[in-house]
């Protein structure tokens, strides 16, 4: 049995999500002006990682409409998160 509760996110996670919105404004920058193009990269490179936390044991996904609900939420949040990045950009190259 794991000693941290199933409840709660780990701190590892917390420093993945800032790792990624870090990229947004320097290496993904380029996908701002393809919007498009980062709907179907969260389409389908979400539910891919998922698929691979799952061949990791690291999750366990819930029936075939997981997948779908993670490709859909990952195809609106990403083009949505490269608009917010775009906006708040305190990055000055």
């Amino acid at each position: 049995k794991s000693q941290f509760s199933e409840y709660i996110v780990p701190i590892w996670i917390f420093a993945l999500w800032g790792l990624f919105a870090s990229t947004l404004n320097l290496s993904l920058s380029w996908l701002k002006h393809y919007k498009f193009l980062a709907m179907l990269f969260g389409l389908l490179g979400g539910p891919l990682a998922y698929i691979a936390a799952e061949k990791l044991n690291a999750i366990q996904l819930i029936g075939p409409y997981a997948l779908i609900s993670l490709a859909i939420g990952w195809a609106l949040l990403t083009p949505l998160s490269l608009m917010m990045a775009q906006k708040w950009n305190g990055f000055r190259a």
